[in-house]
Parts: structure tokens; C-alpha cells; sequence
């Protein structure tokens, strides 16, 4: 009887499974070598990806060529997973179709904003739009505390049909469509927790929430811009947030607000009047939560703190009663304001520039940490020809 000889194409086959088969192997024992070489703490930095080639975490042991050939292979593929993440983050879309909320994380209304933040938790970030049916504002009424963000976001209220952002150097012509109000319990807004770095949020009308920050940024490296904090969506009339509007709670590199018109936030009303440790922007440490890094290198720049949108007046001849407009409890290297070169222009315009007024103080600083304050209005309006004071101290530095 003849064997049968298989044809070339099976065997073929056959020799590159045998192949990837012993490649598949190599690399088990390499990785089993691997573990029993390394100290514990090297271990962890290798599974979360924190190792790279400037950090030896090796204890007493002596890197071989082989397990320096793995480790910088093992943070060569932990790179390129937080690259493939960030790109698939990137490519998420959440699209919010009710301003309906049902309190319920576990069972969420569809095509709530509610649904959308545990989708893009779950899918580890994205973007999340707003495409509410119907004319004027969209209220969301949140019935209970919105769930943490815990991966990268965008959220985006000028995606909502007929927004539209400002356009003005002096004042603001900005449509904000998209209300989140929390008028219906006690508790904060939005959250953006420690593993939710690089998220933005953006032109959005955050109100009415009486035991809570509007917002809290726990990571570094997010933005907030374009948004009308502790008014009304006409930037008029206050509806505050009690303790603060923009809480920076740890992390570096926060943004609050920008260079651009299109950038500017409107923060006022915020705060309780008269009372210590509460204002419109805070940078101090959340509560009731683990402590977070203290922030460093926060940037608060080109906003209205303390006056309506036009940044001239509030509704009654005055600015909004708010309590302090910025407060520095913590951090170091935060930067309140700048310069005509921060715009990128040097024009005599500085896009940088906050218009600080009708706050019980402007500015508190409690922490020594090489903080900068410069190029700002403060206690005027904004054209910086029309006085429209603070109640107290501009800036207050002897806290």
C-alpha cells in the first residue's frame, strides 16, 4: 500500500501550526520565568503598564539581558493597549435622546444622560451628544446622584440641535439648550473620578444642586468650557450650587475654561453668601471619598466669575451675590488668569483674562504653593471700564 503523502498546502499549514504552537510555548515559560523573577512591586507595574525604561522596581535582584528584553517588550504592549483603548474610547458614541431620569443605575432610562455615563463607563470612555427631540431648553431633572465617570468622556450640550457657542471677545452670544438641574435630591453633579483623566465637559447649564459641587474633577488633565454653572440658561439669573461650581479636587493640569471665546465659562451664584470655604471655583479636596492627589498646575483662565453672562451686571444693578469667586485650599502651581502671549496672539487682547466680580471676596488663597494670579479684571466689569465690585477683598492672601 502507498502512504498517502499530504499536499503541499496541508503540510503547509501543518508546519506553521507546529510553529505557533512552540512559539506559543516559548512565550508561556518566558512569562512563567518572568513572574518568578520579578519583585512584587515590579510585577504590579508590569499588569497596569506603570513600568517603563527609566523605572527599575527589581528590589535586591539583578536584571538579566532576558528579563530586561521582557520588560521593555511588556511596556512596549502595555503602550500599545492604552493606545488601542484610548482610540476605541475615542470611537464611542453615547447619543442622549430624553431629558428623562429614573434614579436607577441598575436599570437606567434609555437614552438617559444616566444610561449614557454607564455605557461609555463600560465601554471605557467616549463621547456623549445630545439629541433630545423637541424646541428650547431640555431640562434633565436628575432624580437621584449620576453614577461617577470613571473613563475619559466628552460631554458635549452644544451637540444639542440649534446650540451653539459664544463668539464674542467681550460678553456672550452662546444657545445652551442642555440643563442639568438638581433641584429633586441632595447631592453632587457630575463627578469625573480618578480614572476618567482627559475628559471635557462642555456647554452645559449646570443648576440647583444644594448639597453638592455642580462639578468635581478627582484626575488631571480635564476641561471645563463653555458652560453657564449656578445660573440659569440665559447666564441672568442665579440658581446656585452649594458648596461649589467647579470643585478641582485633585490631579494635574486641570482646565477650567480657556483662551477662546468659545472657551468661557459662566460661573456665579455659587456658594452659600457668608459662608467659609465656599465659592464658585474651589480647588480643595472632595469629601467623602478617598483622597485624591493634590491638584497641581491648574489652569483657570478666560472665565466670568461672579457676573452674568454679559459680564457686566446681574438682575437686580449688581452682580450676583456669590460667596468667594476662587478659593486655593490646596495644590500647587495653580495659575489664575495670564498673559497677552497665552492666546497665542500678542495683540494687546488677553484670552486668558478672568472678569472676577460681585463675589463676597474675589480671590481666597490658603495654600503656599507658587500660585499665579495676573492679567484678570477684578471688581470691575468686563470691559475693565465700569466698576462692578467685589464685596470684600479683591484678592485675600492673608487667609
Amino acid at each position: 500500500m502507498r502512504n498517502r503523502i499530504p499536499p503541499p498546502s496541508t503540510r503547509a499549514d501543518g508546519g506553521r501550526r507546529s510553529v505557533a504552537f512552540a512559539c506559543a510555548l516559548v512565550l508561556l515559560f518566558s512569562c512563567a520565568a518572568l513572574t518568578l523573577a520579578l519583585s512584587p512591586s515590579l510585577q504590579r507595574g508590569l499588569r497596569d503598564g506603570s513600568h517603563t525604561r527609566n523605572t527599575r522596581l527589581l528590589d535586591a535582584r539583578k536584571e538579566t539581558p532576558f528579563t530586561g528584553l521582557l520588560l521593555r517588550i511588556g511596556s512596549a504592549l502595555a503602550g500599545a493597549r492604552r493606545r488601542l483603548s484610548a482610540a476605541t474610547a475615542a470611537s464611542n458614541t453615547f447619543a442622549v435622546t430624553t431629558a428623562a431620569d429614573n434614579g436607577d443605575d441598575s436599570s437606567p432610562a434609555p437614552g438617559s444622560l444616566r444610561a449614557a455615563i454607564i455605557n461609555a463607563n463600560l465601554a471605557g470612555g467616549g463621547t456623549i451628544n445630545f439629541q433630545i427631540p423637541g424646541a428650547g431648553v431640555q431640562t434633565i431633572h436628575l432624580t437621584w446622584v449620576l453614577p461617577q465617570i470613571d473613563a475619559p468622556v466628552v460631554i458635549d450640550g452644544y451637540t444639542q440641535p440649534n446650540a451653539s457657542a459664544n463668539t464674542l471677545a467681550v460678553g456672550d452670544n452662546s444657545v445652551h439648550l442642555i440643563e442639568l438641574s438638581g433641584a429633586g435630591f441632595n447631592g453632587s453633579g457630575l463627578v469625573i473620578g480618578p480614572g476618567a483623566g482627559g475628559s471635557t465637559i462642555r456647554g452645559l447649564v449646570i443648576n440647583r444642586f444644594a448639597s453638592g459641587d455642580a462639578i468635581t474633577l478627582r484626575s488631571g488633565g480635564n476641561t471645563v468650557e463653555g458652560c453657564f454653572i449656578g445660573t440659569d440658561p440665559s447666564g441672568n439669573t442665579e440658581l446656585g450650587n452649594v458648596p461649589a461650581g467647579v470643585r478641582v479636587a485633585g490631579g494635574p493640569n486641570n482646565l477650567v475654561g480657556g483662551t477662546t471665546p468659545q472657551a468661557r465659562n459662566v460661573i456665579s451664584g455659587n456658594g452659600l453668601f457668608g459662608s467659609t470655604g465656599f465659592g464658585n471655583v474651589i480647588i480643595a479636596p472632595a469629601s467623602n471619598v478617598p483622597p485624591d492627589p493634590a491638584p497641581t498646575g491648574t489652569l483657570i483662565r478666560g472665565n466670568y466669575i461672579g457676573t452674568n453672562a454679559a459680564g457686566t451686571a446681574g438682575t437686580h444693578a449688581q452682580a450676583f451675590q456669590n460667596n468667594a469667586g476662587i478659593i486655593i485650599k490646596t495644590g500647587t502651581g495653580t495659575i489664575i488668569g495670564g498673559t497677552d502671549a497665552d492666546d497665542g496672539a500678542l495683540d494687546g487682547s488677553v484670552g486668558a483674562r478672568n472678569v472676577i466680580s460681585g463675589n463676597a471676596e474675589g480671590v481666597q488663597v490658603f495654600a503656599d504653593g507658587s500660585n499665579v494670579i495676573a492679567g484678570n479684571f477684578i471688581g470691575v466689569d468686563a470691559t475693565g471700564l465700569n466698576p462692578l465690585g467685589n464685596f470684600g477683598a479683591g484678592i485675600d492672601t492673608s487667609i
